[in-house]
């Protein structure tokens, strides 16, 4: 995360980067304190925008093209990719070995997910072209200034196909959505 972060802002794409410590853990942006690693973020003024428009749909389409372009030639080794096990077999397990379902729920939910994975599967085994992507891309983590946006939030970095940062951008009806992905789009390629 603290690499792609340089890496973004090595090349001027709008996001927030922890800064550096004097004393750190031989990465510039990692400190120790025993027994916690952390990192600290300088305060940076925006705001969330709930509903965009054309212009800004293009610009933030720009500028999320523009993290891709960067993001797709970094090698990273220490993320997930996104696929049926990483992101549902493995969590289904977490929920049902920590009690949080009622036990009168538990079968149902379980039967209902296992079917929803299965359903999943193939069309997370395609052939898709995966890269290091922002993974929690929603308006929430796009702050506008008067410079523009700026994406923040980098902690749920994963390895997918550029779809993954579209979708949660999007909103409203089905014919909303159409004409908000051709804005997006216009900027994005």
């Amino acid at each position: 995360e603290h690499q792609t972060l340089k890496a973004l802002q090595d090349a001027e794409v709008p996001v927030v980067r922890p800064v550096v410590l004097p004393h750190n853990t031989g990465f510039e942006t990692l400190g120790f304190a025993e027994p916690y690693y952390f990192c600290c973020y300088k305060k940076f003024g925006g705001r969330m925008e709930q509903d965009l428009a054309p212009d800004q749909l293009m610009w933030l389409g720009r500028t999320l093209g523009r993290l891709h372009n960067v993001t797709e030639h970094l090698t990273l080794h220490h993320r997930l990719p996104l696929n049926t096990n990483t992101y549902g077999d493995q969590q289904l397990k977490t929920i049902l070995d920590g009690r949080y379902v009622p036990e009168d729920l538990r079968n149902h939910l379980e039967d209902v997910l296992h079917r929803c994975l299965d359903f999943m599967e193939p069309l997370m085994s395609l052939d898709w072209h995966a890269f290091a992507v922002h993974g929690d891309c929603h308006l929430g983590n796009v702050l506008w200034d008067r410079i523009g946006p700026t994406l923040v939030d980098f902690d749920d970095m994963v390895m997918a196909p550029a779809v993954q940062d579209v979708w949660m951008l999007l909103y409203g009806t089905a014919l909303e959505q159409a004409e908000q992905k051709k804005s997006f789009l216009k900027g994005y390629e």
